[in-house]
């Protein structure tokens, strides 16, 4: 029960780095067409959902499993605290958005403002994937 917990904890922060940093490098520009591509693709993927009913679940049962192991149990929690940063992402992106398009004046300083969301969920998501690798060798200790 604890390798699957594992390996399905690995390969959904493994597909989530992938697709934040697909998401990085396309659409190019920081033009209003691209961040609103770029949020489309993001919500077409799915990530949201399965963030908070998949993965956010299936971390909360290895942390669970890892109450004999603190030092593991802190690093799958900070994987769990990223998870959810990057579903929250999402909501922050999205009123941006907005403001972008509502707010002409300001709109090329909140664009810019969205390509550094990008570049922030893209090292969440890397840190998701390398502190669940940490909390995997950790358990061994």
């Amino acid at each position: 029960m604890g390798a699957a917990l594992w390996g399905l904890a690995g390969v959904f922060v493994g597909v989530q780095a992938l697709v934040y940093a697909a998401l990085l490098i396309w659409p190019a520009g920081v033009d209003l067409r691209a961040v609103v591509t770029r949020f489309e693709t993001w919500q077409d993927s799915g990530m949201l959902t399965l963030q908070i009913f998949f993965a956010l679940p299936l971390l909360s049962a290895l942390i669970w499993r890892m109450r004999v192991h603190r030092q593991a149990q802190a690093l799958v929690g900070l994987g769990f605290l990223c998870t959810a940063l990057l579903a929250a992402s999402g909501w922050l992106e999205l009123s941006q958005i907005e403001s972008a398009i509502r707010e002409s004046v300001n709109a090329q300083d909140r664009l810019r403002g969205l390509a550094l969301l990008r570049w922030g969920e893209f090292a969440l998501a890397m840190m998701a994937a390398i502190v669940l690798r940490l909390g995997w060798s950790a358990r061994r200790l």
